[in-house]
């Protein structure tokens, strides 16, 4: 047993040789001296000036640490005299008999009062280019070093273990010339649980973020739980949870709140990152923000592969103001080719409510039961640089619009669509119109005068149609506006290089139907219009009565077809150069116009040699047709024909559509009685503006006509008594049964 004596004795004596060595060394080593040694090797390495301001102290056992006073690494040339870094005070210590086993055990490593200051010149130079070509250059060297001499056996990686890291009262500093963007991260505190290799540790971290430009004050906390498995290079950060408080007269009401709880995959050596489980809350208050708060929510999958060029989010759930919207977005390409793709929608929500929910009115409508529902889907793909819906279905209220469309080229869009609607009420959503707002709008009587706003330049904005690339067609089963009941309705349109064509657009209406077509030319500096239309078998006082909610001036079925066109820049320079043709025929109807009627009436009473008879406000007629050309804004009319029981009424005249006046003149004549009744004419005049015309009746030419009418008659009686008609044909060409009128003007001044 002596052996083992004095094996023990050994020991203590090598115990307090080394305690006797480490307390010498202790006593004797000052770290402070190795100072110059330090700045010296760190100038060789980076190229900066350091600054060991404050003591350097060192433990070694148990721990074998390092405690480091005020420090300061230099800035690059050019960015000023602030230091790249600073710090207060720095501590690492790491126990020492482990080591002898190649484990490190470290004690809490502890950083305080960290400052760094980066910063980006106009150019584009940073104040760490030359820290990153030199660190990278001597990195280099080392990976020589050791290629040249390889190790000629393995060890297993040592054991690690850190207590923890703790950074408290750091501070980042951004300045971005290029931008123009101050941004300053102050303070900054991290702490996190103990550090194994392979094994989970919690973080937590708090930090201020200002912004100058605009103030923005923003405060953001996050924790979460870290699964490395640094093996697979394979890293889960579980029970994230981040929040975000931002204050500042640019954040939507002054002040807002995001808050974020998920599970985050990360595969390091793929560079793949899943975002599992996430959820984002959102809050804004301020007096700015619709009802003074805004309320959103997250709910969704995020993975994204970058090293397969891909990403998803799947599903979306997007909740903000009562309404949600639920999804999936696919996207591949994401470092070349981009291509996206989705489907989205919102599910059933309620407009008025939502418009309620952002603090406005909702507008007042004519049936205040509309936007009470409505539900969008739509499925959509695209690159970068074009997109496409394939699929839109919005229903709103008891309407619903199907679609597609796609938009090619960003830069200069190319849009090509396709959109259906069933039926829709339009007036249902207008502004509802009292009585008295309409009597407010009908013009007061007296000569018609052009207001100023009449004559307004047109607000045609030529620059955006001339960049217009468009083309596409709509349908609607029915639709009803301004009173107006359309069915079957079919339009297609085009626009490309200023030049926009909105034809053929087709409609049933009133029991007819409706072509036409509208072309707007802005490729010149003085735009161009065309409107091509024709309406065949439309009851035109059933249309015309709806659109005005008034008694219609003609009623009637019929046929109108014109072909207008013009130019210019005003109003007033558009009724002036119109010019065209319009084509009329009217079958069974009437026109409702009662001083017309009573000329009318008067002038039948004067040829039946009668008393007028009361009429009622109308002029009932078999057929009313007629055509004029339109030049220089004045219509020309030769050819109205109206067809009445007992009368037929030619008309001629012109209207000045620059002026809103008229001067046209009908001319009456029985078509019952004798032969010579239907060669008597009543003249009677239409002259002034368009929503006072005044009626004239020329009793004298009434008179006249009257007289002739008895002469021809009794000179008729007497030739045919005293001449042969042998003799008659010789003095009259076609003999007594052609009106004696051009035989006689001189006579009675014809």
């Amino acid at each position: 047993m002596k052996w083992l004596k004095r094996l023990f004795l050994l020991l203590i004596v090598l115990v307090v040789l080394i305690f006797g060595a480490a307390a010498i060394l202790l006593a004797t080593f000052d770290p402070n001296d190795y100072k110059p040694m330090v700045v010296e090797e760190v100038k060789k390495a980076t190229g900066r000036d350091l600054q060991l301001e404050g003591d350097i102290s060192l433990t070694f056992f148990p721990w074998l640490g390092l405690r480091m006073g005020e420090a300061e690494l230099g800035n690059a040339p050019g960015f000023g005299a602030d230091p790249f870094a600073r710090v207060g005070d720095v501590q690492v210590r790491v126990a020492l008999i482990p080591l002898f086993r190649g484990e490190v055990q470290a004690d809490k490593v502890t950083l305080e009062g960290l400052r760094v200051n980066l910063a980006k010149h106009a150019d584009g130079k940073t104040n760490w280019d030359d820290l990153v070509d030199n660190l990278s250059r001597a990195g280099e060297e080392a990976t020589e070093e050791q290629t040249a001499e390889p190790e000629t056996g393995t060890s297993p990686p040592p054991v690690v273990a850190i207590g923890g890291l703790a950074i408290t009262d750091a501070a980042i500093r951004w300045q971005d010339d290029q931008t123009g963007t101050h941004v300053s991260i102050d303070p900054l505190d991290l702490e996190t649980s103990e550090l194994e290799l392979g094994k989970p540790f919690d973080i937590d971290l708090n930090v201020r973020l200002n912004n100058a430009s605009p103030p923005v004050v923003a405060d953001v906390k996050l924790s979460t739980v870290v699964h490395p498995d640094l093996e697979k290079q394979y890293v889960v950060l579980e029970d994230l949870k981040l929040a975000i408080a931002a204050d500042g007269e640019s954040v939507p009401g002054g002040h807002a709140e995001v808050t974020l709880d998920t599970r985050a995959d990360l595969w390091l050596v793929t560079q793949r990152y899943v975002l599992d489980g996430l959820k984002v809350a959102a809050t804004a208050e301020g007096a700015d923000l619709p009802g003074g708060r805004v309320d959103a929510t997250l709910d969704s999958r995020v993975d994204v592969d970058l090293g397969a060029g891909r990403a998803q989010i799947a599903p979306l759930g997007l909740g903000v103001m009562g309404m949600t919207l639920q999804g999936r977005v696919d996207v591949t390409g994401l470092e070349d080719d981009l291509r996206y793709s989705g489907e989205l929608s919102t599910g059933a929500f309620s407009p008025r409510a939502l418009i309620e929910k952002l603090g406005s009115q909702p507008p007042e409508t004519a049936d205040p039961e509309v936007l009470r529902l409505a539900d969008l889907k739509v499925s959509f793909s695209g690159t970068d640089n074009s997109a496409s819906v394939s699929r839109l279905s919005l229903k709103l209220d008891d309407s619903n619009l199907t679609g597609e469309a796609t938009v090619n080229n960003f830069e200069k869009p190319a849009i090509t669509f396709k959109v259906a609607l069933d039926e829709m009420d339009a007036d249902r959503y207008l502004p509802p119109v009292s009585k008295e707002a309409v009597a407010e709008t009908k013009p007061a009587p007296g000569p018609a005068t052009q207001s100023p706003e009449a004559d307004d330049a047109l607000e045609l904005p030529v620059d955006m149609l001339r960049d217009l690339d468009i083309a596409g067609d709509a349908k609607i089963g029915k639709l009803k506006i301004s009173n107006i009941r359309l069915s079957d309705i079919s339009a297609v349109l085009k626009a490309k290089d200023g030049l926009l064509t909105l034809k053929p657009v087709s409609t049933a209406l009133y029991d007819g139907r409706v072509n036409t077509g509208v072309i707007v030319d802005a490729r010149r500096d003085t735009p161009a219009f065309q409107v091509n239309t024709s309406l065949k078998g439309v009851q035109i006082g059933d249309l015309v009565g709806d659109l005005t909610q008034e008694q219609p001036y003609v009623r009637g079925s019929g046929a109108l077809s014109f072909d207008l066109k013009t130019h210019g820049g005003r109003v007033s320079t558009l009724k002036r150069q119109l010019g065209g043709t319009v084509r009329l025929a009217v079958t069974k109807g009437a026109l409702h116009d009662p001083e017309l009627a009573r000329k009318v009436e008067a002038a039948v009473a004067f040829l039946q040699r009668r008393q007028p008879h009361t009429t009622g406000d109308e002029l009932i007629f078999d057929s009313l047709t007629g055509s004029a050309r339109i030049d220089k804004g004045v219509l020309d009319n030769r050819d109205l024909r109206l067809d009445m029981p007992l009368i037929l009424v030619r008309g001629e005249g012109k209207a000045d559509i620059a002026a809103e006046t008229v001067d046209y003149t009908l001319k009456l004549s029985l078509t019952e009685g004798s032969p010579d009744a239907k060669r008597v004419v009543v003249p009677i005049t239409i002259k002034g503006p368009f929503d006072k015309p005044s009626y004239g009746l020329d009793l004298e030419a009434l008179a006249t006509e009257a007289v002739r009418q008895e002469a021809e008659k009794a000179i008729s009686r007497e030739l045919k008594k005293a001449v042969p008609q042998q003799d008659i044909e010789k003095v009259l060409p076609g003999g007594l049964d052609k009106p004696l009128g051009d035989a006689l003007k001189g006579i009675f001044g014809r």
